[in-house]
């Protein structure tokens, strides 16, 4: 009997997290699913883990591979999957017990091509409810819906820095027939917008869409081992690599709009990256990194075409530094701001 959803779990050195991960995707409530376990390479206990749990529920699948990152293990389970839908789980999360079932209700009742909730962001200490689609309304979207409401506003609210429907594939399933052919392709090593490079392109081709709008049933556990806190070698590749991926979707041609102030707001992120405290390069070399940002991002003209108009204050310093160039002056900025908010 085919299971009705597919859950692909990329495991890589989650022992710490990966047994109550595990425990609340096998006591869901809603139980036509197969679980896919993906072991990227892991050096500790994970691999071990899945093993033991796979022992015990004849619904999980493990596969063991060589360590390549989040992107192409998902690609290895979503290729594996035989559900009619799927959704993912990052192992150190952990799905509320009903998260599926709700889900499920709504993708079974409106025949909807994709289901989204909204998500618990917890650090142990403040967490805080993100929505899963800012502004929209609870509730079905037709196709008319969709084109309308979310997709001229699904990477960029219209308020900088914000995006109309979350960039994070764990609160969401998908129809595998409309997703399998994201991943069915080449794609490119990435540690950032691994999420982006297969939700935006997969979400414009959907016809139809349910927003569980106030259930926050997926917490996600912010914690200091995670990419998005550390400094990331070769980011600005890897950033090149993630546009050519939006620039050979649908989204290029219908949003264009969309990309540049994603692209903008990823621009931000390459540039603070090189100023991490984990970064060892000389601050000579730093400079040289954020000039070559730079210097990319014009010639996409994704600088030169976003309005700043409607930006905080200090977004139109900084992007008015970023289009005039100066990488010292900004670096400047960067650590200053930094340093008055008490942060490394």
């Amino acid at each position: 009997m085919q299971p009705f959803l597919s859950v692909i779990v990329p495991v890589y050195n989650r022992a710490e997290y990966l047994v109550k991960c595990l425990e609340n995707i096998t006591e869901q409530t809603f139980t036509n699913l197969e679980i896919i376990l993906v072991d990227d390479g892991s050096t500790d206990e994970s691999g071990d883990i899945c093993d033991r749990f796979a022992e015990k529920d004849y619904r999980i699948k493990v596969i063991h591979k060589q360590n390549e990152g989040l992107l192409l293990a998902r690609k290895t389970g979503v290729l594996a999957a035989s559900g009619q839908y799927v959704g993912f789980i990052d192992s150190d999360d952990l799905p509320e017990l009903d998260m599926y079932k709700k889900m499920a209700d709504c993708a079974i009742n409106y025949n909807c091509d994709a289901v989204i909730c909204d998500m618990l962001s917890d650090d142990g200490v403040n967490p805080y409810i993100m929505n899963g689609a800012e502004g929209l309304r609870e509730g079905y979207y037709s196709l008319d819906d969709l084109q309308r409401d979310v997709f001229p506003k699904m990477m960029y609210s219209g308020v900088f820095f914000k995006f109309g429907i979350i960039p994070s594939l764990c609160n969401k399933i998908f129809r595998r027939e409309l997703i399998a052919p994201h991943y069915g392709k080449e794609l490119p090593y990435i540690k950032i917008g691994e999420d982006a490079a297969i939700l935006y392109p997969c979400l414009v081709r959907c016809s139809s869409m349910y927003y569980l709008k106030g259930s926050a049933l997926y917490r996600y556990r912010r914690h200091g081992s995670q990419m998005t806190v550390r400094f990331c070698q070769g980011l600005p590749e890897q950033i090149s690599s993630l546009y050519s991926i939006f620039k050979a979707s649908e989204i290029a041609e219908k949003y264009p709009e969309q990309l540049d102030y994603y692209f903008a707001y990823m621009t931000k992120i390459a540039i603070s990256n090189e100023l991490r405290p984990d970064n060892t390069a000389s601050y000579s070399e730093k400079i040289k990194s954020i000039q070559a940002i730079i210097k990319s991002a014009k010639e996409r003209g994704i600088i030169g075409r976003i309005s700043i108009k409607s930006m905080p204050f200090a977004h139109k310093i900084y992007f008015t530094l970023v289009r005039l160039g100066f990488a010292r002056t900004l670096a400047l900025m960067i650590s200053l701001t930094k340093s008055a908010r008490g942060e490394n």
